[in-house]
């Protein structure tokens, strides 16, 4: 499975956070795997854009403390750009295009645990229980690709 060629390849998955380094003219994207239909191995995805050249979105229904889920996950190539659309439970859908990018599945200790309440647990309890950009992580495979090498 690589999310950057294949589709569905993150379906189940779960949204946690997406960053935009506009100096490095990036987008990160941070995903919970463990519902994932695709991911065999691994309790966390990371997604980078690189270069850069168009991102939008739009977020589902804001709700807080709500699990984000991955409905649909459609990369694509053409003219020398990689596109990643994808839509979310609730109507979100966002899509970017750049030059270059990288995909990693790995795992972040305790991401397998299951996730914390919404509906009851604290805000600091729910920030405990999920992957953060600052959590340890393993990886365990990764894929890149690179458009502008030619």
């Amino acid at each position: 499975m690589d999310a950057l060629t294949e589709d569905s390849a993150l379906e189940e998955a779960a949204l946690f956070d997406i960053r935009v380094d506009a100096v490095d003219a990036s987008a990160w994207l941070l995903l919970d795997c463990k519902g994932a239909l695709e991911v065999r191995a691994g309790n966390t995805a990371i997604v980078v854009i690189k270069s850069l050249q168009h991102l939008e979105g739009t977020c589902p229904s804001p709700v807080p403390h709500s699990w984000s889920t991955v409905w649909a996950w459609k990369p694509s190539i053409a003219k020398g750009l990689l596109t990643v659309e994808f839509f979310l439970e609730g109507g979100g859908q966002f899509r970017a295009k750049g030059s270059a990018a990288e995909f990693f599945v790995g795992d972040v200790p305790g991401g397998d645990e299951a996730r914390p309440d919404f509906t009851s647990a604290t805000d600091e309890e729910i920030q405990e229980g999920l992957a953060k950009w600052s959590s340890p992580f393993t990886p365990i495979r990764a894929s890149f690709l690179n458009l502008a090498a030619g």
